[in-house]
Parts: structure tokens; sequence; C-alpha cells
């Protein structure tokens, strides 16, 4: 089927050709297996996204957003609305990212792309200023999700962000934490070079 040999070319990565056959699919209506419908919207989306055309995939994951269909995973439409909010992001659209984001936190607590949505949400923020609700997310990422891969980053934003609003005595306790948990980690230098400054700056030194 047109469906098969779309991701025949979807697995050998040419997506412009995965692209045209699920589009295929999706246009003769060949099967009526709305798992298959749905999925390919995802496909085409992911396509699109890989090949930088943003706006594309924002329409393909809005389309497999609203295709209800009794076996639609939780899985399928977080991944979704999490593809879109970073598409939007790229495409400076921060406000409707954000509202993705806090959106899929809300009705999907417990999905696996929490943390993933959880991080992005902070960045935003700092993009915006909003350094007190950016601080919010990254300090339930280090307490929510003490095993993830962002706990690094976050610690580093936390303290930076203490730092940059003068609240010397936090961020170096961050810092100073940071380099304590990860001293092979590539940043911890940079750590530990802010550490320096902020004793230099309270006449520690």
């Amino acid at each position: 089927t047109n469906y098969n040999i779309g991701y025949s070319y979807f697995k050998k990565k040419d997506y412009p050709a995965a692209i045209e056959w699920f589009r295929k699919f999706i246009a003769f209506k060949e099967e009526t297996d709305s798992a298959k419908i749905k999925d390919s919207y995802l496909r085409i989306a992911d396509g699109y996204y890989i090949g930088q055309k943003y706006a594309d995939a924002v329409e393909y994951y809005d389309k497999a957003i609203g295709f209800k269909t009794s076996d639609f995973s939780r899985g399928d439409i977080d991944y979704a609305m999490f593809q879109k909010a970073v598409a939007m992001g790229i495409l400076k659209k921060n406000d409707e990212k954000m509202a993705i984001l806090e959106n899929l936190l809300s009705e999907y607590k417990e999905s696996k792309y929490a943390v993933d949505a959880t991080y992005q949400l902070a960045k935003s923020h700092m993009t915006k200023n909003e350094n007190d609700k950016a601080l919010v997310n990254f300090n339930s990422i280090v307490s929510n999700y003490p095993n993830s891969s962002y706990v690094k980053k976050s610690m580093l934003n936390i303290a930076q962000i203490y730092f940059n609003n003068n609240e010397l005595d936090k961020s170096l306790e961050v810092f100073k934490n940071f380099v304590d948990n990860y001293p092979n980690f590539d940043d911890s230098q940079t750590a530990l070079e802010q550490i320096l400054s902020i004793y230099t700056k309270l006449n520690k030194v």
C-alpha cells in the first residue's frame, strides 16, 4: 500500500518521498484504518520538521492532534504537541509555543515528554526575561526529574539567573553543588570560573 511505501522511504530517511506516499495514502483513503491515517499525519509532520519546513510541520502536527480516534494513544498526542511547540519556537512564535507547552503539562502530567516540555518552557521564560517563572520550571526539573539529562543544564541556568539578579550567595551555592555533583562534566570548568568570579565580588579571595 501507499502507507507501507511511505514507511519504507521514511526508514531510508528519504523524507520528501515518504511525505509524498503518506499523502497519497491519506488522499485515496485506501484503508479505513484510523491508526494508520493518524500515524501518516505524524510521519508527514516529522518529515517536514526534519526538512526544516516548520510551518508545514505545524500544520500536520495539528492534523494529528485533532484526529480523534479510540486508538489514538496519549503518547501520540503529547508527542505531536511537543513537536508542534518546538516548531513554533523556531518560527519565533514564542507565546504560542509556551501556550502549547503549558497545555501539554496540564493535560498530560505523566507524559514522557513532560521534562522536555518543562525545560523548553523554562528557556522560553528566560527569553522573555521572566526569570522568576523560569526558576520555577528549572527547580521543578531538579526536584522532580533527578535522573534527567536536563538537571545539569537546569542547575547552571538557576545559578546564572541568581548571578544576573545579583543574588550571589544563592548563585554560589548552586554552582558549588554543580561542581560537587558533576566534577567531570564539560561545563564544570565554567562553573569553577563563575565561583571564582563570585568570590571576587564578595571579597572572599
